[in-house]
Parts: C-alpha cells; structure tokens; sequence
C-alpha cells in the first residue's frame, strides 16, 4: 500500500467527504452509495475527483466484499433521481430549437439509463402473447389419438 499515494490521496479525499456530507460514523462505501443513489455517477465522482473512472471503480468496488451489489443497488436507486432530473431538464428547456434538440436528448439518455437501472420499475413493459403458427396446430392435431378425433368428428357431425 505504501506505493499507492494516488489510491490514499483519493480515499482521503473520500473520507473527507464522507463524513462532511453524511456525518462522522459514515464510509467510504457509505458515501459513494449516497451519491449514486442521487442521482451521481462514478465518471462524475472521478472527475471531481481528478482521477479516472476505471480507477475510483476499482476502488470502490474493492473496499468491502459486498461493496459491488450496494454500488448496483444505489445504482437502482438512482433510477427515480434520473426522471426526476429528465423532468426537470424538460421543463427548464428554452424554447429555441437547438435548446429543445439538446433537452430531448438529454431527457432520453437520462430515461434510457433508468431503464436499465431499474427495468422493473422504469421499464417497457411487454405484453404476453404466444404466437401459435397453423404448423404448429397441425402437428398437434397429428400427435392425437385416433379416437380422440374419430369422436371430434363426429360431435361435429351431430351439431350440423
């Protein structure tokens, strides 16, 4: 760890905000799930940071052996934040075209992100429909027995 200066200074600097923002008894872990959860993002976190993504990736998801299913869950967390916030951008966009395009795409990206965040909730639901093909209907018919369908045949007789 001594030749590490760059993950101690970063997890200094985490540490820092940590308890600043959630208070003395707070983690690292504690604090990054904080920020995910609203609505931030680790490219973001880095950048304030003044390291690479991969890198502060790699550090959070190393700094306890649940440290990646609590990043997912924040993650998941963070859906709600990213509508709220497409809903804002939505209704602060000016209305001049090029400001309109450049708020429509940031509104999807946010509503994409969601998605996969958080498919259950943000999600396209699918309908449930099977399609059943005449081949299929005639190939089943084809697997009946014999009497099965001598005794179809002739209900349909008697009903004409």
């Amino acid at each position: 760890m001594a030749g590490s200066p760059m993950k101690h200074a970063t997890l200094a600097a985490l540490r820092s905000r940590a308890s600043a923002e959630l208070g003395a008894d707070a983690s690292v872990l504690d604090f990054a799930c904080s920020y995910i959860a609203n609505g931030g993002r680790i490219s973001g976190l880095a950048k304030e940071l003044g390291v690479s993504r991969p890198f502060l990736s790699g550090i959070l998801n190393n700094l306890s052996d649940d440290a990646s299913e609590r990043l997912e869950a924040a993650r998941s967390e963070s859906a709600s934040a990213l509508v709220d916030e497409a809903a804002q951008i939505a209704d602060d966009a000016e209305p001049t075209p090029a400001s309109v395009a450049k708020a429509g795409l940031q509104v999807k990206t946010r509503h994409w992100m969601a998605e996969r965040f958080a498919p259950d909730k943000f999600g396209a639901k699918q309908p449930n429909i099977q399609i059943v093909n005449a081949g299929t209907l005639m190939l089943e018919a084809l697997r009946q027995p014999v009497d099965t369908l001598r005794l179809a045949a002739a209900d349909s007789a008697d009903a004409a």
